[in-house]
């Protein structure tokens, strides 16, 4: 039975302070190089216009990291390779139980086959080969040894191999807009079959809450009264009993203050009211019990937005500097998925087993951070991405980890609504956005300097008039690497004491 991974961020890393970002003047150094050969096109083929056909092409970073030699990066070039229903999203390295080299892979394709029985169309094919080398001709020969295939039905926005102690990387992350089933699975059926029933009922309850408090609300049959109901509010729980029977036992994502909970009926409805013990917004209300919805106070998000408008207007301010971005952008933000999840497979040669998952709807992905030790999954939380790691501890077990916070930059992000491409290191402690007239902005990050900076510094670095647009690029410790179809650029990084985590 998979296990809940519970997302709980760290709140000592939030600045409630922070206000703005000021555009910074300085020029920073941009190279151009020109490109021995053009990079293959990534174009849809005939007939392939589905919705995973068209989230591949999406995603397609055309400047690939070298798994195996970190800073490395290269691409394919025209004529290399068809990559237009495939693509590979994680490679690692490891050895086998006799310390003999082996090579995992995942690679993502869209496959249009009736066997997939409705749970396709993106397939992800998780492949262990054996690396032997032949000294006398000179070059490795790679045989498949095992083969599994995860299936789902929206191309994932984040994947990542999870090493144990002994570095196999015997699981793997996945993150998408639905939930993946592992072909031969025995416990995925009944699984699907359940969250199946699940989805086509409606909610059992509905809540709704700001940074102070949450309100719970129970539709009530006819004839339900206040002498039928009893509410039991503890720190951390609550139990709804009507007509002596549990309709809900649920453990609270966060503590509350009991004294000052209450409950009334008001027009059919049983609302309880939770006081939050320490402020701030919940991912999901229960731990345990995924059959609620969240509904989102308007109120709430337009005190938001005017307490951030600044950052997305096109007006001069030299007080607190501008983010030259147009005016009309950010009015109404990125909407989230209808479905979100993080999603966590086990397997060797023997099968795949989903172990864990975690129900992230109404969050919403904003990118990959580049860090030691592995990319980071960063998430929209209010206006604030935040950065998470997944690893595996000593027990074996999972670990989720919330590492950073990028001040505002959820909100950047929405505001950029021509953006093709985001790029972000941790070490290097600055994040980019690269729109469709290919406009550079970086953005700096709070460092490990205290008292943090109430205004961060925005560099703005236009293209070479003429450059075709961007499809691929990457950032490490020191600069920023873009790919067009003709040309490599590298931007200079503003040199900084980096983040760390």
């Amino acid at each position: 039975m998979a296990t809940v991974l519970d997302l709980k961020p760290n709140r000592d890393l939030l600045d409630p302070n922070f206000e703005t970002y000021r555009l910074d003047t300085q020029s920073l150094d941009v190279v151009e190089g020109k490109l021995p050969a053009r990079v293959s096109r990534r174009d849809l083929a005939p007939g392939k216009f589905g919705l995973c056909h068209v989230q591949l092409q999406l995603n397609h970073n055309a400047l690939i990291t070298d798994d195996f030699n970190l800073g490395v990066v290269f691409y394919f070039s025209e004529g290399e390779t068809d990559l237009r229903d495939s693509e590979i999203l994680n490679a690692a390295e490891t050895n086998s139980s006799h310390g003999e080299p082996q090579i995992v892979l995942l690679i993502c394709s869209v496959k249009d086959d009736e066997n997939l029985r409705g749970r396709g169309p993106s397939c992800l094919d998780w492949l262990m080969l054996d690396a032997k080398s032949d000294k006398v001709k000179e070059k490795i020969s790679l045989t498949v040894t095992w083969r599994h295939q995860i299936l789902g039905k929206a191309v994932p926005r984040f994947t990542k191999f999870l090493s144990d102690g002994s570095q196999h990387a015997t699981r793997v992350l996945i993150c998408a807009d639905c939930h993946y089933e592992a072909l031969g699975d025995s416990d995925a059926e009944p699984a699907s079959q359940d969250q199946a029933q699940e989805n086509s009922d409606p909610a059992l309850f509905s809540y709704i809450q700001d940074e102070t408090e949450a309100t719970v609300i129970f539709s009530l049959e006819a004839g339900v009264s206040k002498n039928d109901i009893k509410v039991i509010i503890t720190s951390q729980k609550i139990q709804v009993i009507i007509k002596a029977k549990t309709v809900i036992d649920g453990t609270l994502h966060d503590s509350v203050d009991p004294g000052s909970s209450v409950w009334c009926i008001v027009d059919s409805k049983l609302e309880i009211t939770l006081c939050k013990r320490i402020q701030g917004r919940w991912s999901r209300l229960f731990t345990n019990d995924l059959r609620g919805e969240e509904i989102f106070d308007p109120a709430y998000a337009a005190s938001v937005h005017e307490r951030l408008k600044h950052l997305t207007s096109s007006e001069q301010d030299t007080a607190c500097g501008s983010s030259l971005t147009e005016s009309d952008r950010g009015e109404i933000c990125d909407e989230p998925p209808d479905e979100f999840h993080v999603e966590v497979f086990s397997g060797r040669g023997e099968g795949v087993k989903r172990v864990n998952f975690s129900d992230l709807t109404g969050r919403e992905y904003i990118m990959q951070m580049h860090a030691m030790g592995g990319p980071l999954l960063v998430l929209r939380h209010d206006v604030d991405g935040f950065a998470w790691r997944f690893s595996i501890d000593k027990e074996n077990s999972v670990e989720v980890e919330h590492v950073y916070v990028i001040s505002a930059f959820g909100y950047v992000v929405a505001s950029k609504r021509d953006r093709v491409l985001s790029a972000s290191c941790l070490e290097a402690g600055h994040s980019a956005l690269v729109d469709a007239k290919n406009n550079v902005f970086i953005y700096e990050h709070q460092t490990k300097e205290s008292p943090k900076k109430k205004i961060l510094r925005e560099y703005v670095v236009p293209l070479r008039s003429g450059a075709t647009h961007v499809i691929g690029g990457r950032m490490f410790e020191d600069s920023l690497v873009l790919l067009t179809a003709e040309s490599l650029f590298m931007i200079a990084l503003p040199t900084k004491v980096p983040a760390t985590a």
